[in-house]
């Protein structure tokens, strides 16, 4: 040993969250900073109705395509969530409703949690969601 630490890369980093991903028994999934779905795990195929390999590298907001509970449109392209990450500021947690399934869609509700994964050096690689939902949360068809 050289007595130097060894450096983590971006790479492995999100290779961890991915793995939290997986691990997770919540529906939970990680996006890039590009807004581009990396990991999701079984929970989430249950709650949206989309199989993991469906959603591989597209953007998140195709996908969940989420509102707030008043109807104001959460999931855009240009993801707020990240944006603030970007900043430097911390996304807060929020109450979404998401279209789930085919048509007709049914609304599903949830409490998201925003996890920021970032790397000493390069900065924020990307976004861990982890939905918290009540057994019954279904608000009706869409």
């Amino acid at each position: 040993m050289s007595g130097q630490a060894a450096t983590v890369q971006p790479d492995d980093v999100m290779a961890v969250a991915a793995g939290i991903v997986g691990d997770s028994a919540d529906p939970a999934f990680l996006v890039s900073m590009d807004g581009k779905i990396v990991a999701w795990n079984t929970a989430a195929c249950e709650f949206f109705g989309v199989a993991a390999w469906q959603v591989k590298d597209r953007n998140c907001a195709a996908v969940v395509r989420g509102h707030s509970p008043d109807g104001e449109v959460l999931c855009v392209e240009n993801c707020p969530m990240l944006m603030q990450l970007r900043r430097g500021e911390r996304p807060e947690h929020a109450n979404m409703l998401a279209l789930v399934g085919g048509r007709p869609s049914t609304l599903r509700g949830a409490h998201v949690h925003h996890l920021p994964v970032t790397h000493p050096d390069v900065g924020p690689l990307g976004m861990l969601h982890v939905l918290h939902h009540p057994a019954d949360s279904h608000a009706g068809e869409a």
